[in-house]
């Protein structure tokens, strides 16, 4: 019974302390989380110009894409009204700026050339 009690103690110490492991970005809130989320979501149809844009080397297909780029976001600009609250919070901290930049990066790669304006490719 003792090495039961024994061997239950150090299951249960171990699975709480693995479950309660230090998030390294604590500086994002839920809702923060929540905004990031939605906001990839909303812009995925922006994708498809974002990438016609930066793939074009001919200024004038550049220009079009631009304008259809312009015209989306127009469009979407309801969906996107939480981003400003993100946005006033990087005067704020350059800690926040950071976590923010690497939660994007780590949990939403696909939207990281929205959100920073960058290109980024996974590193070995």
């Amino acid at each position: 019974m003792r090495k039961y009690l024994i061997l239950f103690t150090i299951i249960f110490v171990y699975i709480w302390g693995c479950s309660s492991s230090e998030d390294k970005f604590d500086l994002i809130t839920k809702e923060d989380r929540k905004i990031i989320g939605s906001f990839c979501k909303c812009l995925e149809p922006l994708r498809y110009y974002n990438d016609k844009i930066t793939s074009s080397n001919d200024p004038s297909t550049k220009a079009i894409y631009t304008d259809s780029f312009q015209l989306k976001v127009i469009e979407l600009a309801p969906c996107l009204e939480d981003a400003d609250k993100i946005e006033l919070k990087f005067g704020e901290s350059k800690d926040y700026n950071k976590q923010f930049i690497q939660y994007v990066k780590v949990k939403h790669p696909d939207c990281v050339s929205l959100w920073l304006g960058e290109s980024f490719k996974e590193t070995p």
